[in-house]
């Protein structure tokens, strides 16, 4: 008879998004008994957890009967929290999945509690959260032994609202739609976080999430091609309201948006390739192939940004086209274009299709032509 191994340490989510619950729901849905941790932000989430039977329930459009897991433990984390530190288990398996604005301040609020030789999970949009969190809330040498691992996920999920993914409702429960599998591409931010890791392993297991592992350099590739289709479709279903597909069915948009992957493409190659000219042209070819390819496939989705400003929450512009104004600032390479859109959604402005060359100021987008 085979002796059994140790019984696997918990795996914490902080930031139970749509995100965070499918990546909850599937390691519960592969593992029933090994323990998963859900952290609440707030107090109002623990009524909400027994509201919803104390489980996250799953479906999706081919499969519309629900299924449950059970089983999660939940603790809540917030500056008011009465419970010590010190009465609490450490944490050794940590999944952010917070929106990137909140990065900091939820780790902040969880740092007593890490071990020193644990393993942080990023799953987030934007570009550079895990080195910022390394630089801002873990920069002594005590935490030199913390291993920093990133995911790039191009599942779509949504939460349900009145059955219809087409009318977004503000609030979240724990119930979400998993309309497109998609992927979970996992990777070591540093070359020297590699090797085995239980969490990883977990997920990977976990079929539902058709996760892999990649290289350092096959994640940061992977990070950039995802912030590029993010930088491309979500900012502007904000300033048109409107739905993922019909950007691509608009010519006048489409050529908008042609040019501020123009604009933006020499910056994300400065950062994959620094110093570098030769092979830009092949490079963007091939990612705005890319970029169009996701937004026919998930041209019925509304678009994480839209789902934030509908909800009434901030967005995340800054970490998503922000980052071509800050990189392109440090390189020399100017981003107009994307400066405005960065503008138009802080400001919560709208553009009509007729107004695009008055805010763009750049050529007859009306046919299509810019």
């Amino acid at each position: 008879m085979p002796v059994p191994g140790p019984f696997p340490k918990p795996i914490h989510i902080l930031g139970i998004g749509n995100i965070g619950k499918l990546l909850a729901y599937a390691l519960k849905q592969s593992r029933p008994s090994a323990p998963v941790t859900l952290l609440f932000h707030r107090p109002g989430l623990r009524s909400e957890w027994s509201a919803a039977g104390q489980s996250i329930t799953y479906t999706t459009p081919s499969s519309p009967s629900p299924q449950k897991a059970t089983g999660f433990d939940v603790e809540l984390v917030s500056a008011r929290s009465s419970a010590p530190h010190g009465t609490l288990p450490e944490i050794d398996n940590l999944i952010i999945a917070t929106k990137t604005y909140a990065t900091a301040a939820a780790l902040n609020l969880i740092k007593p509690r890490l071990s020193r030789h644990g393993t942080i999970l990023f799953v987030q949009n934007g570009w550079g959260t895990a080195a910022s969190a390394r630089r801002s809330v873990f920069s002594g040498p005590e935490w030199a032994g913390l291993k920093y691992w990133s995911a790039v996920s191009t599942a779509g999920v949504y939460t349900p609202s009145d059955g219809a993914q087409s009318s977004p409702r503000k609030g979240g429960g724990f119930s979400i739609v998993h309309a497109a599998r998609g992927t979970l591409q996992l990777g070591p931010v540093h070359p020297l976080c590699q090797g085995e890791n239980e969490m990883i392993t977990r997920l990977v297991e976990a079929d539902i999430l058709n996760a892999r592992v990649l290289s350092h350099d096959e994640l940061q590739l992977a990070q950039l091609r995802k912030l590029m289709v993010n930088a491309m479709i979500n900012p502007l279903t904000v300033v048109f309201n409107c739905k993922n597909g019909d950007l691509i069915e608009k010519p006048g948009r489409v050529a908008l948006m042609r040019r501020l992957f123009d604009e933006a493409v020499p910056v994300l190659f400065a950062l994959v390739h620094p110093g570098e000219t030769e092979g830009l042209e092949e490079f963007a070819t091939e990612l705005w192939e890319h970029v169009w390819r996701v937004a026919h496939d998930v041209r019925e989705n509304y678009s994480s940004m839209y789902q934030d400003v509908a909800a009434g929450r901030p967005t995340e512009i800054d970490f998503i086209n922000g980052v071509f104004l800050r990189e392109g600032r440090r390189r020399g390479i100017e981003t107009p274009l994307n400066a405005v859109l960065v503008g138009l959604v802080k400001r919560g402005e709208r553009v009509k299709d007729e107004d695009i060359e008055r805010y763009f100021g750049v050529g007859d987008v009306r046919k299509g032509k810019l």
